[in-house]
């Protein structure tokens, strides 16, 4: 048992820094990079950079939201997310959640873009049957998807 133990954490150990080298410093970006985001989010703070799959990752803060955006290598967005209130949804959208989810406590509201399309996505938690709903409308606040 404990050698077993002993090798899970040698495994853990051994895959930490691989599972966390995504993560880099912001003078390892591309400065180009940099402009076009800066240009974009002129009073984003709190940058935290991230290689990803399709260029860069870059969560940040920008207006009091919290916010991230993908970048490819050659400067175009790829996707943009960031947090709303419940109250920065379309009327279509705050009205079905009072008819359909009046009971439910909305726990996040993100919008998430891409260049063709942007979709709101609510996530809210039902305390009478314990279940936590994932609603996604389209920019106007129709309903699109609803799934728990």
């Amino acid at each position: 048992m404990t050698k077993r133990l002993l090798s899970i954490c040698l495994l853990l150990l051994l895959v930490a820094p691989a599972v966390t080298a995504q993560k880099i410093k912001q003078k390892k970006v591309p400065f180009d990079l940099l402009v076009v985001f800066r240009d974009a989010y002129p009073a984003a703070t709190e940058q935290q950079w991230r290689k990803h799959p399709e260029g860069y990752l870059v969560k940040f803060e920008h207006l009091g939201k919290r916010k991230q955006a993908v970048y490819k290598a050659n400067l175009e967005w790829v996707s943009r997310e960031s947090t709303l209130t419940k109250e920065e949804l379309p009327l279509p959208a705050l009205l079905h959640l009072q008819e359909n989810f009046a009971a439910c406590d909305v726990q996040q509201v993100r919008a998430l873009e891409i260049p063709s399309k942007v979709t709101l996505e609510v996530i809210a938690y039902c305390t009478a049957d314990k279940k936590t709903q994932l609603l996604r409308f389209d920019r106007n606040g129709r309903l699109l998807k609803e799934k728990d």
